[in-house]
């Protein structure tokens, strides 16, 4: 009676695994002990080996019949494996920052995957509380509306703000006001004067 073709891609992963040979006796004791099919068989063993040594498959066995799908092994999957807003915050708990800059940082992650987040740019651990809660639902709105929002300028504060550009002039006149304010205010000007020139020397 033939039996049921394997996988290549099942085969090549058990041989990484070192389990191939383990896995054909493995799969024989089943089908005997569950009278089972093959296929049945492949897929039940399968899964306890990786189970037993926390691999990530790669191939699906899931309709019950060995079907080639490759994945990622798992220390590459390990690596790209986002980490968890606990994990940043750790990464970043000697870290300090201004609280506007977590602001930015946070407007500019909003929408970028957590695993795709630059664990080394991370301003502080309270960067990441914030973050965690502009991602929660109504948190984003709030985010952007009050927070955010209070960083970005209005237009009265830009015309208010284009009045008094630093060319010079906005020091000149508030010296002439404290020079006016103390030769017309008496306490001011009743303050004892310090003589020129060097004591005499006897």
């Amino acid at each position: 009676m033939p039996t049921a073709r394997i996988d290549p891609a099942l085969k090549e992963h058990l041989k990484d695994l070192g389990k191939w040979a383990e896995f054909i006796k493995r799969r024989a004791a089943y089908k005997e002990a569950n009278g089972c099919s093959t296929a049945e068989a492949n897929k039940a063993v399968y899964y306890q080996i990786l189970e037993e040594t926390g691999s990530d498959a790669r191939v699906d066995l899931d309709d019950g019949t060995p079907v080639r799908k490759r994945v990622k092994d798992a220390e590459e999957q390990k690596k790209k494996q986002a980490l968890s807003y606990s994990e940043m915050a750790v990464l970043a708990k000697d870290r300090r920052a201004a609280t506007i800059e977590e602001v930015k940082w946070v407007a500019n992650n909003m929408m970028i995957p957590l695993d795709q987040i630059d664990p080394e740019q991370i301003p502080s651990p309270a960067a990441v509380g914030m973050l965690k809660w502009a991602r929660t639902p109504g948190g984003e709105g709030i985010f952007f509306k009050d927070t955010y929002g209070r960083l970005i300028p209005t237009r009265n504060m830009l015309e208010a703000g284009s009045k008094y550009t630093d060319d010079g002039r906005e020091q000149f006149f508030l010296i002439q006001r404290l020079e006016r304010s103390e030769e017309f205010d008496p306490v001011l000007s009743a303050r004892p004067k310090e003589p020129e020139g060097e004591p005499g020397v006897s």
